[in-house]
C-alpha cells in the first residue's frame, strides 16, 4: 500500500508470488513514487483498475498508463469521469492541473471476472458514492475504494453520489464472508466482519 496524493488515497500494488506483473489499483497521484515501487520490486504493470473516477484515485493515471501502455479498467459507469474535470473532481477541488484522460481501454460491468498478472478479479458493482464505483475481490481480500472504509463509508453528497444506492452496496459486500480482509481507499484496513460488528452503516 502507498498513501499517495493531494488526497492521500490509498494505492495498491497486487501481485502473485513468482509473477512479474502486477495490478495498480487507484494510482491516485505520485506516479514516480508507484513507479519506483515497481522498480524496487521488479515488477511491471499489467492493468490499472480504478474503484471510481475521482480525482484523488486516478491522478497518476495518465503518467503510468503512457509509461508501459498499461491497460486501463473501470467500470462502464464512471468512465467518462476519466476524461471529464467537473466529473472527477479536479475542477470542483482545484488541483494543479485538471484531469482529461485517458480514456479506460477495458470497461467493466457487474459481476464480471477478469484475469490479469495471474490474478482472478471478481468486479463488484457498488454504486453510491459514483454510479460506476465497483469493488474488487482478489482471492480473500477486497478492495473497496471509497464505498467502504473502516468505521465509515463514503460520502454521497458530491455530483453523482446516491444515498439509496450506497446503502445497497453495502448490504451487498456485508453477505461476503467475515474473514474476507477490506483494503479501502482511505485509512486502515479492515474485515468484513470487524464492519458488520462496528460500522454503524453495516449493521442489519
Amino acid at each position: 500500500r502507498l498513501v499517495v496524493g493531494w488526497g492521500q488515497a490509498n494505492c495498491y500494488v497486487v501481485y502473485r508470488k513468482g509473477h512479474d506483473e502486477a495490478l495498480i489499483i487507484d494510482p491516485g497521484g505520485d506516479g514516480p513514487d508507484i513507479s519506483a515501487c515497481f522498480e524496487e520490486l521488479g515488477l511491471r504493470g499489467a492493468a490499472i483498475l480504478c474503484t471510481h473516477g475521482h480525482a484523488d484515485h486516478i491522478g497518476a493515471l495518465g503518467e503510468l498508463h503512457n509509461q508501459g501502455q498499461v491497460p486501463i479498467y473501470v467500470h462502464a459507469n464512471d468512465a467518462d469521469y476519466l476524461t471529464t474535470p467537473a466529473k472527477n473532481l479536479s475542477q470542483m477541488f482545484s488541483v494543479d492541473d485538471p484531469i482529461t484522460g485517458p480514456r479506460a481501454d477495458h470497461l467493466l460491468t457487474a459481476g464480471e471476472e477478469i484475469v490479469v498478472a495471474g490474478l482472478s478479479v471478481k468486479v463488484i458493482h457498488t454504486p453510491g458514492h459514483t454510479p460506476g464505483s465497483s469493488c474488487f475481490l482478489i482471492g480473500e481480500s477486497l478492495f473497496t475504494g471509497d464505498t467502504l472504509f473502516a468505521g465509515a463509508v463514503g460520502r454521497t453528497d458530491l455530483p453523482g453520489g446516491v444515498p439509496i444506492d450506497l446503502t445497497n452496496s453495502l448490504q451487498k459486500l456485508m453477505g461476503l464472508p467475515d474473514h474476507i480482509d477490506v483494503y479501502p481507499g482511505h485509512g486502515p484496513a479492515t474485515t468484513i466482519g470487524r464492519e458488520k460488528k462496528n460500522n454503524p452503516y453495516c449493521r442489519r
